[in-house]
C-alpha cells in the first residue's frame, strides 16, 4: 500500500512486487503503463524518505520488462486484476510495453 500511494500520483501503477527483505533493505519493483509515468515517479521519489529521516528510496530503472503476479497479498499486487482471488498470468498477453522501476528502501523501521 505504501509504495502504491507514493508511486500512483506520478503515473498508472500496474503491478508491484516486493521480492527481497534482508539486512534492513527492501527491494521492490513497480510497473507502470508508460515511460512518462515511470520517469516522473523516478524523478520525484529517488532519494526521498518514505518517513521523515528514514526509509530512503534508491530508485533506478529495472531490467524487467513486466512483472508476473500470481496472487494479491502483502508482497505482490496486480492493480489490473479486478478480482484479487483469481491469479492472473499475463506474460505474452500484455497489450502495451510496460515500464518498471526498481526501488531499494533502506533503514527500515521494524516497530511501526
Amino acid at each position: 500500500e505504501v509504495l502504491h500511494t507514493i508511486a500512483q500520483p506520478h503515473g498508472k501503477v500496474l503491478r508491484i512486487v516486493i521480492h527481497n527483505r534482508a539486512n534492513d533493505l527492501i527491494e521492490s519493483l513497480i510497473e507502470f503503463d508508460c515511460i512518462v509515468g515511470a520517469e516522473a515517479c523516478l524523478n520525484a521519489i529517488n532519494g526521498a524518505d518514505i518517513y521523515a529521516g528514514c526509509c530512503t528510496l534508491d530508485v533506478t530503472f529495472s531490467k524487467a520488462q513486466s512483472l508476473n503476479v500470481f496472487k494479491n497479498d502483502d508482497d505482490t499486487y496486480d492493480y489490473t486484476n479486478n478480482n484479487p482471488s483469481i491469479a492472473v498470468h499475463l506474460k505474452g498477453i500484455v497489450k502495451y510495453y510496460p515500464y518498471t522501476l526498481q526501488c531499494a528502501i533502506t533503514e527500515i523501521i521494524t516497530n511501526l
